[in-house]
């Protein structure tokens, strides 16, 4: 591991300015796999992203965020450090820092709690008013983004931090009293097969190109980030554990989904709809950038009995879970 550390304080030494850094994500437990990248933060004035790919390690994303960012950020990215390992400590006292963290991991995965709760909350109620004004594929998308958001509160319930990577490991060893089939039938995981995950991968790809001008993303990290991706996708079919990729490209879907969204409210200075969100994204602008065909690629149906259902069964369980969060 210390090889593995040095390495990778060359990498940063060589790729930015900042000389503190610390490991987070799965890499930094005991939750990571062969195909896991490891996820730096850096601390410090160097402000760019990177991904590299090292012939020795594998896949390295680096990160940034200023010391004072840092110091002053918001509960969300005190969760992010929780569980972190410490690489270099410059002049900044990052480590004396996360011990703190560490100190009160409680309460920071108490407050996470009680923030996915709320946004799990408001994505059923978004749910319930596009069912009644017709709007099935908003519906479903709400039904399948606050599934996820489930599936994070029942692991954060077992005072475990979330990798996205590891959500179907995570669930099936938590101790919280629920209905596992349930959450697998709200996650489509029936209909994982090699095929429909290699369409899922195609809803990505075609997400980034229609929507680059919003993402700002610049074409060689694109394509670093879509080969990360594929690899993760690859060792995981390969391994017969087609659910797990399954799961994680409908979870890459709905983060890249609501972030198209949130940036083109920002860039025209407007207010996130109540219920709407594909039906915008569909025809942004009056232009048509992507099909609905596309969508139903993730997959989505518009059958307004089988979306009743679901809701029903996610309400259902919501609550089987509420009952045990601890105020």
């Amino acid at each position: 591991m210390n090889n593995v550390n040095n390495r990778l304080v060359k990498l940063i030494e060589t790729n930015t300015n900042n000389y503190t850094s610390v490991i987070i994500g799965c890499k930094s437990s005991n939750s990571s796999c062969k195909y896991c990248e490891y996820n730096i933060i850096t601390i410090g004035t160097n402000r760019q992203s990177k991904i590299i790919i090292d012939d020795k390690i594998g896949f390295v994303n680096i990160d940034y965020i200023s010391y004072k960012e840092l110091i002053n950020s918001n509960k969300n990215y005190s969760y992010k450090l929780l569980n972190c390992k410490v690489l270099e400590d410059d002049i900044l006292g990052i480590s004396k820092y996360i011990i703190d963290l560490q100190k009160n991991k409680n309460k920071i995965i108490k407050n996470q709690i009680h923030s996915t709760l709320i946004n799990l909350t408001s994505e059923i109620q978004k749910s319930s008013k596009a069912i009644n004004k017709s709007l099935f594929l908003d519906a479903d998308y709400w039904i399948m983004s606050a599934s996820y958001k489930l599936i994070n509160l029942i692991i954060l319930l077992n005072g475990k931090v979330v990798y996205p990577s590891h959500l179907l490991e995570q669930l099936k060893n938590s101790q919280i009293n629920y209905n596992i089939d349930n959450c697998y039938s709200l996650l489509n995981l029936e209909m994982s097969t090699k095929s429909a995950t290699k369409r899922r991968l195609e809803v990505i790809n075609k997400l980034y190109l229609s929507f680059s001008d919003l993402l700002k993303i610049d074409s060689e990290h694109l394509n670093l980030q879509m080969e990360l991706l594929e690899k993760k996708i690859e060792y995981l079919t390969n391994n017969q554990m087609i659910a797990n990729a399954y799961c994680l490209i409908g979870n890459e879907i709905n983060i890249l989904v609501n972030k198209i969204y949130k940036n083109y409210c920002l860039f025209n200075n407007m207010t996130p709809h109540d219920y709407k969100i594909l039906s915008e994204i569909i025809d942004i602008n009056g232009k048509n950038r992507v099909s609905k065909s596309i969508m139903n690629m993730i997959p989505l149906t518009n059958n307004e009995s089988t979306i009743t259902t679901k809701l029903i069964m996610l309400k259902k369980l919501t609550n089987t879970i509420r009952n045990q969060v601890k105020y």
